[in-house]
């Protein structure tokens, strides 16, 4: 049995954020998740490719950004 790893393009920024971050991607995004660091959901958006963070405290932040077929997982820092 051969191992299929699957990577997507997708970008987000800005790491820093004090409104909104941004996802670029050619996938189809399926959901976005943001945990913050004790593991808590703090946001769960469907097929979007911007996130409002506005109300998060400041802090460091998880975006799961969930495709088809696989999971990716960016560090941001809201401001």
């Amino acid at each position: 049995v051969e191992n299929v790893e699957f990577k997507t393009n997708c970008t987000i920024y800005p790491t820093i954020a004090e409104d909104v971050v941004f996802i670029e991607t050619s996938e189809d995004i399926k959901s976005v998740e943001v945990i913050n660091i004790q593991g808590q959901k703090m946001i769960s958006e469907g097929n979007v490719n911007t996130i409002n963070v506005s109300s998060l405290p400041q802090g460091l932040y998880m975006v799961i950004v969930n495709f088809d077929n696989t999971q990716e997982a960016y560090k941001i820092y809201r401001k």
